[in-house]
């Protein structure tokens, strides 16, 4: 078995056997076209693969000099290959720390334990202790997470 990282296409997302959670939010979205389309002409992500399979998909985009959205579309298929998806995302990470020197990665999550279990690992800090109330289109809370870095002036 093989994997992979290929870059980042909006059809990726329509070819993954999303989470429920993921893809209610997206039908859910009348806009989700233009942003997947958006995320692949704009960021910088990639599709991960076992074989043939897209496991999930990451990136991120610049808000602003030093600043920078994560984001990620996980499959079904996460839970199975689940040590290779936290390596890649970790060295991911990594790699835009060493590449970019950003002075904030920041994300959101939804509030559950299982996804305040995988930001901690990933190193990020909760900005939103009480959650973000209303923030997806479905109307749940969601967590802001960061990664500050020091500034030298």
């Amino acid at each position: 078995m093989n994997s992979r990282i290929d870059t980042f296409k909006a059809a990726h997302i329509y070819a993954m056997d999303l989470r429920p959670s993921e893809l209610e939010r997206l039908v859910a979205d009348p806009k989700t076209p233009q942003k997947l389309e958006a995320l692949s002409n704009y960021g910088m992500g990639g599709t991960l693969f076992r074989d043939d399979l897209p496991i999930a998909a990451l990136g991120y985009f610049e808000l602003w000099p030093g600043v920078y959205e994560l984001w990620a579309f996980p499959s079904i298929h996460v839970e199975k290959y689940a040590m290779m998806y936290l390596r890649t995302v970790k060295r991911y990470i990594q790699s835009i720390e060493k590449s970019h020197n950003p002075i904030r990665l920041q994300t959101t999550s939804f509030a559950d334990e299982l996804h305040t279990n995988w930001m901690k690992f990933l190193g990020l800090s909760n900005e939103t202790p009480d959650g973000m109330k209303n923030y997806s289109v479905l109307g749940q809370t969601f967590n802001m997470w960061s990664k500050v870095y020091e500034v030298s002036k």
